[in-house]
């Protein structure tokens, strides 16, 4: 079959050359043939450009589509970077944190030793405060009793001891 469809085909240079052997009856079978080879071509590529136009129309769809896709996209990664950002931010802010901490540690250290310093001053206010308490409770009532002279800081005094003063 393939002997016959390689004898029945005719090239274009055999035509060529051999042109002026062939017979005006051979001549318009070989027009119908190039006629119906044209229409077949013809209709062949109208196939082909309507494929052709299909396919151009699907690519812009799959362009427009990519841009959307490309777009919605963009946002998760603009999103991504921020949040990046943001995780920075907040690991230095932990680390500042954290720096902080340590040097709260190394003050609690000598705050002890102050805190300790303040209540040894407290205790020495307090001793402090109370003898300027009794002082004051002293002076009140020698005060009160100075006509009669009774109280703690006063002493009985002997009428002899009196008397001694008014000798001399």
């Amino acid at each position: 079959m393939l002997k016959k469809k390689k004898k029945s085909e005719v090239n274009i240079l055999d035509l060529k050359e051999k042109l002026h052997l062939f017979s005006k009856r051979k001549l318009i079978d070989l027009r119908r043939g190039l006629i119906s080879d044209f229409q077949e071509l013809t209709c062949e590529r109208d196939h082909m450009f309507k494929d052709f136009t299909e396919q151009k129309y699907k690519c812009m769809e799959l362009n427009s589509c990519k841009i959307t896709t490309d777009e919605e996209t963009n946002t998760p990664k603009k999103q991504i970077d921020k949040l990046g950002l943001l995780n920075l931010n907040l690991k230095s802010e932990i680390l500042k944190l954290f720096i902080s901490e340590k040097e709260k540690c190394v003050m609690s250290d000598s705050e002890k030793r102050l805190e300790g310093e303040l209540k040894e001053l407290k205790m020495n206010l307090e001793k402090a405060n109370r003898w300027t308490h009794l002082s004051r409770i002293v002076n009140h009532l020698s005060e009160r009793n100075h006509n009669v002279k009774v109280g703690i800081r006063f002493l009985k005094e002997s009428e002899y001891n009196r008397l001694m003063l008014y000798l001399w």
